[in-house]
């Protein structure tokens, strides 16, 4: 059983190359893995990497490299890449031997032939990059992939202390530097890859996922770029960085639109969301035992129910399909409702040019047809607009209340308001009043 289990892990990197198939498993059942498996990958092919670190510095060791870097003249490296050394009169090439007597080394900035050496040597410095000579090919190393464009001392005794050290490092320690650079490298193209894979998802495939299961589809779509990297430490070939970022991306891309096409297929036909061809089986299973009245069916499996069984889980599955579509729709509606502008080419007349109030002309109304304006009735306008862009509450707390304190001579049977106002004196003059009655003064 562990051995089974063993096997089944092993064969995940295999998986990640040549089935498509093995992505829905990543995506559905090995959620907050990828980072692990990335590191672990990383992990294991640094192994067979690290021997051949392990002979190519057993190999310079031999030269006495580090006997030798200490005789190279004081030098320096300018902001443009550029080697020079520090003092002028030491600019002439020369060659420096081990005490083997063997030309291990050539000090040739102009990179120009040297007297008296018939030989080629392991190493070249010039003043653009160090150049090794293998037995697989030349390999160049410019100046700025070592210490950038800031400038710096190239300091010989320091350069040699370093590769002695370099040369005494074990096993382990050297595994552990190649994973944690494989691993960095990896990682960083993971984090452009899963960015990528999600809008490309959500712009052309139409199909929405997390950075976080991009992330970890991308974690094992990274599986050959990994060996790629590896294949460098054998052979004398080289792979850019964009090109090991591309890889992982078009893995996922090419998993999205399947899954897009398999869950189209589910809708189209339960039979086939039910059945053992689909890699989604296993979620439209569980789904299909919801019954209508929200009760869970706890019976067999779907190919052991007879034929009354089965098609009670598909109508299950139907309704489900279904009802997912309405809630859909009715976003949609609530969306278009709660902003009325989103859509307008479904407005009336929205392929018509407007005229020259901005208005939209009426296809019914005569001023129209004449290329007059047309009629805008402003309370329409405010009546519909309300009716689009508020609830019923604001609609309430909008509409015109009745005032209580308003006087309504209709409605109004009291005699002190059918008085005859007409003889009332002018501004400012005093009323006279009769016997009884007092003397007024009207504003």
């Amino acid at each position: 059983m562990q051995f089974d289990k063993t096997l089944k892990y092993l064969s995940y990197p295999f998986k990640a190359i040549v089935s498509r198939r093995f992505y829905f498993e990543v995506m559905s059942e090995m959620a907050g893995v990828g980072i692990t498996y990335l590191f672990l990958l990383c992990a294991a092919i640094a192994l067979p990497a690290t021997y051949q670190v392990k002979a190519a510095l057993a190999t310079l060791q031999s030269y006495e490299l580090s006997t030798v870097v200490g005789k190279i003249p004081p030098s320096y490296i300018d902001t443009k890449g550029v080697l020079s050394p520090t003092n002028p009169d030491d600019a002439a090439a020369k060659v420096i031997y081990n005490s083997k007597g063997q030309a291990i080394l050539a000090y040739n900035l102009e990179n120009g032939p040297i007297d008296g050496l018939n030989e080629s040597v392991p190493i070249t410095i010039t003043s653009h990059a160090a150049i090794l000579n293998t037995h697989d090919g030349t390999v160049t190393v410019p100046w700025t992939s070592v210490y950038g464009n800031a400038g710096s001392q190239f300091e010989p005794l320091e350069m040699a202390r370093a590769l002695e050290q370099a040369f005494n490092s074990s096993y382990y320690t050297v595994w552990l530097m190649v994973t944690l650079w494989m691993f960095s490298m990896l990682a960083f193209i993971v984090l452009i890859a899963g960015a990528a894979t999600k809008a490309i998802g959500s712009i052309f495939v139409k199909t929405k996922v997390s950075y976080a299961t991009a992330l970890r589809l991308s974690s094992y779509g990274a599986t050959l770029a990994a060996f790629l990297m590896l294949s460098q430490f054998f052979f004398n070939i080289s792979f850019s960085y964009l090109m090991l970022a591309g890889i992982p991306i078009c893995y996922t891309v090419s998993f999205l639109v399947q899954l897009r096409k398999v869950i189209e297929m589910c809708i189209a036909d339960p039979k086939f969301a039910l059945s053992a061809r689909n890699p989604l089986r296993q979620f439209y299973e569980s789904q299909s035992r919801v019954r209508e009245d929200n009760t869970i069916d706890h019976g067999p499996a779907y190919e052991d129910l007879d034929e009354a069984g089965r098609f009670e889980r598909e109508e299950n599955l139907r309704r489900i399909f279904k009802r997912n579509a309405d809630n859909i729709r009715m976003n949609m509606m609530h969306q278009q409702h709660n902003n009325p502008y989103q859509n307008q080419s479904q407005w009336p007349n929205s392929d018509e040019q407007r005229n020259d109030n901005g208005m939209w002309p009426n296809a019914n109304d005569e001023n129209s047809k004449n290329n007059e304006p047309s009629s805008f009735n402003e309370q329409q306008d405010s009546n519909a607009t309300d009716n689009q862009a508020k609830s019923n509450d604001e609609r309430k707390d909008n509409e015109v209340k009745p005032n209580p304190y308003a006087y309504n001579a209709k409605d109004d049977d009291d005699s002190i308001f059918n008085d005859n106002f007409d003889d009332l004196p002018e501004r400012g003059e005093v009323k006279k009043g009769g016997e009884g009655k007092d003397s007024s003064f009207t504003p």
